[in-house]
């Protein structure tokens, strides 16, 4: 299989005579190739400069120096030359017209030995005749009557028997058009077949190297080594060390470094080398997550490892450090330009990476050297001689020189310390007409003052010489394209409303003048530098309105093709870029579309959706169509996923994942996710038994299908414990989570961020145990290990911050608690924004932190703020929305405001025995809230009834010595107390105080509160020594915590 995934066609033929046949290939053939080529990850560019050209264009010589340059331009294409002959030879007297400029140059200078033939046949004279070794070229000669000219008939028969000994060059004879149609087609199909089969297609690893291996090669053209940067690397390799980092100047020639020196290398090495050009291979190569999983997807092929790949962003973050330990031999991975990576994102991956890579030598070229990374070099600029050596191997390749004046006053310039202007300004050398003004156009170029002023003079020239606003189209339509666009794609983007048509003869000019400066990834053309980005919208877009033409035009054109890669990735980016919520909404309502959108990048799926949705009702419009009308289930399992875990809209989810329920009943892997999946969204809705059911039909499953020791098993332990937990049956639930953290540390090893869950999980429920000190120690190993591997920042920390918080505020140490929630509610705002769940429970944790501390203004609005949000994510009859309302009705109850808190406190209540059931911890909480306002109000016997209940409730969930039994004791005390029956009150303060004693000690706030209550008691009992006794013990407690006040 060729290595390049590009067909570039040159069509010749004479200029007059083939119309139908140059009909049918537009319309028919080459339709049908482009069909089938797509199909197997192959674009395909078809050069017909005879389009649209008049007569006396056709009979100019000026004509042959394209026809040339694009020969050549495609001489590299696996299929590039199409010939078309009928009974005209063609026009033969074209030298006079031809520049003299093109007949001087070496280049070009063949063609005077051939004056007397027609630009047809000098077409296949460079096509067939210049190279021995040319790619497959194929002729279609029209049987006819009469040919008008020996020489046709000669030039026929000479292609006949040159098709006899040349397996490239396929001849064939064709009667009339039908024909003509049937047999381009066939060949070109059969050819197709033998060079990419249909079961051959490239896979996912090969596809990306591709991308990369093409700028590898476009850094290779000319090269002249720089010893000193070249013996960094050598010696860095045979080093110690496991990680580099080269710095230098934008357009120093980092890239061309590494492409070149690495391509000697690997000659002669057995090391694995994975070199990964950000930018220089599309748009995803400058994403880090896809960055990272492209590397390990070269490590799963090299290795022949059976480990899934992870997809969602984190997860790749997560397993990169584990995928680097899994390299077998020696491997050097290298980041090219990873300045280019995300600003908030660059910085991570320095997290992620052990302390010592085992087999594994990382580099990295930057422009910046502020990485963590001990071991940095400079780039040095070429010396004086290596410069004038570029020089001079550059315009050789061209057929030009320069004389030695003339190389010194162009090394003198100090901007051609840049190798990237120096090429540039050699770029327009090769290019100029007339060496007669060579030094004026030379000293021109040197006087600008870097390369973006450079490329602005460049831009001026091609205004200048090619179809007017032709430079200006073609620039800010690549500008503003999000992968690069296709010669196809730029000629029918400018052709779409206009009325002068663009020719091909007008287009190839100027892209073959501005070609040097692109980056062809698969027949997408982008800019590949960004110096030249910056130049163009310096100069043609200096304004969003400017830019959004651009956009729009883009949008327009893709708006009508088919669904394709390139259609999926740049339609709903342009359309999101201009603030089109209508187009969006409908382009995002095709399922086929949506999934496509969401197969290449979920989260950047769900920004669109977010940004539809303040419009329309998109989420339950395309829940209908897929509800509704039959579709395959992984479509509607990836879109209920999508609404599951990403968009978070439970409603819809629901509804989807019921479908797929009926749909998909036959694959063990696919009935597991799909039990789970529809378990984890029970879950999220608070119907745990249902859950509890769908888990552990998944657990089954996955025991039979993966067995005990598999990251999958682990997760069914993990969810099931979730829904223990939920259900609040803490044993079953450590017993599962340990069972899934026995499996991680086995797999992953105790520093992983997917550990760190399960240690967060398990202090969760030692937590609610009240076993204090076990909890912290892990919730505080959980968030070392995501600060170090995640950053501190990451949404993960987020949790860890809330948990040990609680422990802290359970423990009275408020200040400690107060700070570490505003620590977790501002990463959960950065991370996943004000409305995810995650963001309110840390609002709701830091206003009850407030509570606690009885700063109830500053509670108050935080609690209505999360009230208010909880509803809109969980609905009205949901176990959160009747824990927020709790908070809150207790905050009243603070702020004496009776009468809003107990309605508050009767709907809490009913909610929760209706969400979770009467026996669980929320619910015995609900009672003693609703408890507290008929104390207040003197209702004592309906006070004694609820707090009585929520006792019995609190025995039977967490036994008879956890702190929560302790505040059912205390508040029951207090109402047999207000009813003057002390000797009832007596014993349940002193259980309450006890159970405090044993868990908090007897320095703690509660502690003290409870010394209080009990030395009221004793003083209303006439016991007054000691009553006096208890008031100095809570004093001497309250002092050393005054920050409570």
């Amino acid at each position: 299989m060729p290595n390049s995934r590009h067909l570039k066609i040159f069509i010749s033929s004479t200029f007059q005579d083939m119309d139908e046949e140059r009909e049918i290939l537009l319309k028919d053939t080459f339709l049908e190739l482009k069909k089938i080529a797509k199909s197997r990850a192959v674009e395909v560019t078809e050069i017909d400069l005879r389009t649209g050209v008049t007569k006396e264009q056709a009979e100019s010589g000026q004509i042959v120096k394209i026809c040339l340059d694009e020969i050549e331009r495609c001489a590299d294409s696996p299929i590039f030359f199409l010939g078309m002959l009928a009974n005209r030879y063609g026009w033969s007297e074209w030298i006079d017209d031809v520049d003299r400029a093109v007949l001087e140059d070496e280049k070009y200078a063949w063609i005077k030995q051939h004056t007397d033939v027609s630009i047809t046949e000098i077409e296949i004279i460079s096509a067939l005749e210049r190279d021995n070794k040319h790619n497959r070229a194929f002729f279609y000669l029209k049987e006819s009557q009469v040919d008008d000219d020996t020489k046709l008939i000669d030039l026929k028969n000479h292609l006949i028997e040159q098709s006899k000994t040349d397996e490239s060059l396929y001849v064939t004879n064709y009667k009339d058009g039908d024909e003509f149609r049937e047999k381009t087609i066939a060949s070109f199909k059969k050819a197709l077949d033998e060079l990419y089969p249909e079961d051959e297609k490239l896979s996912e690893v090969e596809r990306l190297r591709a991308t990369h291996q093409i700028f590898a090669k476009s850094r290779q053209k000319v090269y002249i080594p720089h010893v000193k940067n070249e013996v960094i690397l050598s010696e860095f390799i045979e080093s110690d060390q496991d990680r580099l980092l080269l710095y230098g100047e934008s357009g120093y020639g980092k890239s061309a470094l590494i492409a070149n020196y690495f391509e000697s290398f690997k000659e002669h090495n057995d090391s694995f080398v994975i070199e990964h050009y950000i930018g220089g291979a599309g748009e995803l190569s400058s994403d880090l997550h896809q960055s990272l999983r492209r590397v390990m997807l070269e490590i799963k092929e090299q290795f022949d490892l059976p480990d899934e790949l992870p997809s969602e962003p984190q997860k790749i973050m997560d397993e990169f450090a584990l995928w680097l330990h899994r390299v077998k031999r020696p491997t050097i991975i290298i980041f090219d330009g990873y300045n280019q990576i995300e600003y908030e994102l660059k910085e991570k991956l320095f997290l992620y990476l052990p302390d010592k890579l085992e087999s594994v030598k990382l580099i990295f070229t930057s422009i910046r050297d502020d990485y963590e990374i001990d071991n940095k070099h400079k780039i040095e600029a070429l010396e004086r001689e290596e410069q004038k050596a570029l020089i001079t191997n550059y315009l050789k390749g061209y057929g030009k020189t320069l004389n030695n004046k003339t190389k010194e006053q162009i090394v003198a310039h100090p901007q051609t310390d840049n190798t990237l202007f120096l090429k540039t300004l050699l770029d327009e050398i090769r290019l100029l007409g007339s060496f007669e003004n060579l030094q004026d156009d030379i000293e021109s170029y040197l006087n600008t003052k870097d390369v973006v002023e450079l490329f602005s003079k460049i831009f001026e020239r091609l205004e200048r010489d090619y179809r007017n606003n032709l430079a200006r189209e073609v620039l800010s339509l690549l500008y503003v394209s999000r992968d690069g666009l296709s010669e196809d794609n730029l000629m029918e983007i400018i052709n779409q409303n206009s009325t002068e048509k663009l020719t091909r003869l007008e287009f190839s000019p100027l892209f073959l003048a501005v070609e040097e400066h692109l980056i062809d990834r698969g027949g997408l053309y982008g800019f590949f530098h960004g110096f030249i980005l910056e130049a163009v919208e310096k100069r043609y877009l200096s304004c969003d309105e400017l830019i959004d033409v651009e956009r729009r035009r883009i949008a327009d054109y893709f708006e009508g093709n088919e669904i394709d890669n390139q259609r999926v990735r740049e339609l709903p980016f342009q359309l999101f870029e201009i603030g089109d919520r209508e187009g969006l909404y409908h382009v995002l309502l095709n399922v086929e579309f949506f999934v496509g959108v969401q197969e290449d990048n979920e989260y950047e799926l769900s920004r669109y959706f977010e940004f539809v949705a303040q419009e329309y009702s998109i989420a339950d419009d395309l829940t209908a169509v897929l509800v509704n009308e039959e579709y395959e289930s992984e479509s509607i399992n990836n879109i209920g996923y999508f609404f599951h875990l990403t968009y978070v809209d439970y409603k819809n989810a629901l509804l989807l994942f019921r479908k797929m329920m009926r749909v998909d009943r036959e694959d063990s892997s696919i009935v597991i996710n799909n039990y789970n999946n529809i378990g984890g969204l029970y879950a999220s809705l608070g119907r745990y038994p249902r859950s509890f059911v769908m888990h552990k039909r998944a657990l089954e499953l996955s025991l039979d299908f993966f067995g005990e020791n598999h990251l999958d098993t682990a997760i069914c332990y993990n969810s099931l414990a979730f829904v223990y937990e939920s259900c609040e049956k803490f044993d079953e639930a450590l017993k599962f989570y340990k069972k899934s953290l026995s499996i991680r540390e086995s797999l992953l090893g105790e520093c992983h961020p997917e550990t760190a869950i399960l240690y967060n999980n398990i202090a969760g429920i030692y937590s609610i145990v009240a076993e204090y000190q076990k909890a912290l120690e892990l919730y505080e190993k959980a968030l070392g290990i995501t600060t170090k591997t995640l950053g501190k920042n990451h949404p993960e920390n987020s949790t860890h911050y809330n948990n040990i918080a609680w422990v802290n505020y359970t423990m009275g140490e408020y200040e400690t608690a107060l700070s570490q929630y505003k620590i977790s509610l501002e990463i959960s705002i950065d991370s996943v924004g004000e409305k995810h769940p995650s963001t309110l429970q840390s609002y709701d944790n830091l206003a009850s932190c407030y509570l606690a501390m009885g700063r109830y203004k500053e509670a108050l609005p935080i609690f209505q703020k999360t009230l208010t949000g909880t509803k809109e994510i969980f609905g009205e009859e949901h176990v959160e929305t009747a824990i927020t309302m709790g908070n809150l009705a207790t905050t009243y109850y603070n702020m004496e405001e009776y009468d809003k808190g107990v309605l508050l406190a009767e709907q809490a209540l009913q909610i929760s025995e209706k969400s979770i059931g009467k026996y669980t911890d929320t619910t015995a909480t609900k009672y003693n809230n609703l408890a507290l306002f008929y104390s207040t109000s003197k209702d004592y016997n309906k006070a004694l009834e609820l707090y009585k209940t929520s006792l019995e409730i609190s025995i039977e969930v967490r036994g008879d010595e956890h702190p929560d039994i302790a505040i059912s004791y205390n508040n029951l005390a207090g109402v047999y107390e207000s009813k003057e029956e002390y000797d009832l009150a007596l014993p349940l303060y002193q259980k309450a105080l006890k159970i405090y004693e044993d868990v908090f000690g007897e320095n703690h706030p509660d502690t003290a509160m409870l010394y209080n209550n009990l030395a009221y008691l004793y003083e209303s009992m006439g016991e007054l020594e000691d009553a006096l006794s208890l008031y100095e013990r809570a004093y001497g407690i309250k002092s050393s915590n005054s920050n409570l006040s």
